[in-house]
């Protein structure tokens, strides 16, 4: 597939996750760590800074189910 949008001479990103297969496998938290800088700066157009691992846990602390005591 890169070659042939190199050869069409259009723009693209790659990530490059070794060893692994289809899967994600030890690297998903790295792995959607990279998207949502993606989607940040592409999507959202926010250049400023990249995806905050810290906001994103507090995000699912918040709306994770609580566990009854």
């Amino acid at each position: 597939m890169a070659n042939a949008l190199i050869k069409a001479n259009k723009r693209f990103d790659v990530v490059i996750l070794p060893g692994q297969r289809h899967g994600y496998g030890d690297m998903t938290e790295y792995f959607f760590r990279m998207l949502a800088d993606y989607y940040s700066k592409w999507l959202l157009g926010d250049f400023s800074q990249p995806a905050d691992k810290i906001e994103m846990n507090r995000e699912i602390e918040q709306t994770a189910p609580k566990k009854k005591i």
